[in-house]
Order: structure tokens, then C-alpha cells, then sequence
């Protein structure tokens, strides 16, 4: 199932303010970026950037309607995890984002919320085994996730966007 693509916004201030506070505790244990994106089934995209500046430039670019990580996501998983490696980045988006961003690797975890589809991309500066990573510290980075989607869905849901 194609994800439809209707708009893109950023969070507002007061989600922004909320989730750069679990940015700064997931710091603590190696993480470099951090993205969130809740898209609705009808295609309205709202995002959180740990990066200000990229998530301007993604927004003002409207990166989001060429989104590759978007074209891997299949919404019929509970849950889905994808390696940026396996990510066809035919319009440079990735590459764009790895250079504002100052990562060089980094995993995406998706999942299926009712009629909201909901992006947690987790981006590194320095060499890691995101297999590894992601192994040793799936429940602390799922604990993230959920924390995430209570501030940003909660939001979105509650906004009717």
C-alpha cells in the first residue's frame, strides 16, 4: 500500500519543546538525530526534526511528497524496522538529510496506529552495528517510540488534522 501524500507540516512549538527533551536523554546513549512522523491514512504529514534546520529545509522543500523511506513502508506489519541502508534514495532526500543532520547511518521504526502511520528515524554520527544497536536496546528505543507517539499522535488526533 502506497502512503498518500497530501501535506506536510512541522510539529508546533509546544510538541516540539516536549519531544527535544527525550532527544536529550536518547543523546545519552549514542543516538545523534532523531525524526518523528505521523502521516494520516487521508496523507497530512506533521514531523518532528531534532535538527531545526532540516526540518525547515524538509518542510520548505517538501521533501516529504519524495519521502524514500516512505516507498519501503508496508502499513501491514504491526511494526516494521528499516535500515537506511535498504533505502533507494533516487532524489538524494537521505543523502540531503545525512548531511544536514551530520549522521551517517540510522534505522527507521514504523508502525500502523488506526488511521495514522507513525516514523521514528533514529540517525547516528558515529560507526555503529544498528543490527547490535538495535538488538540491546529495542526495548528502551520502543519505550521511546511510545513516548513519541503519546506526545505527537496525541496531538494529532486530538487536532482532527
Amino acid at each position: 500500500m502506497m502512503i498518500n501524500r497530501l501535506s506536510s507540516q512541522p510539529v508546533p512549538k509546544e510538541i516540539q519543546n516536549k519531544l527535544d527533551l527525550f532527544f536529550q536523554e536518547l543523546k545519552e546513549i549514542g543516538v545523534s538525530y532523531i525524526g518523528h512522523g505521523v502521516v494520516s491514512d487521508e496523507g497530512n504529514h506533521s514531523g518532528y526534526f531534532s535538527k531545526k534546520q532540516w526540518g525547515e529545509h524538509y518542510i520548505q522543500r517538501q521533501y516529504f511528497f519524495a519521502e524514500p523511506i516512505l516507498k519501503q513502508y508496508k502499513d501491514k506489519k504491526e511494526i516494521d524496522l528499516i535500515s537506511w541502508t535498504t533505502v533507494k534514495d533516487v532524489n538524494s532526500i537521505a543523502q540531503m538529510r545525512n548531511e544536514f543532520t551530520q549522521v551517517t547511518s540510522g534505522v527507521t521504526i514504523c508502525k500502523k496506529d488506526d488511521v495514522f502511520n507513525t516514523f521514528f528515524n533514529i540517525g547516528f554520527s558515529k560507526d555503529v552495528d544498528l543490527a547490535r544497536f538495535t538488538f540491546l536496546n529495542k526495548d528502551l528505543l520502543l519505550a521511546y517510540f511510545h513516548a513519541f507517539n503519546e506526545n505527537h499522535l496525541l496531538w494529532r488526533k486530538n487536532k482532527s488534522f
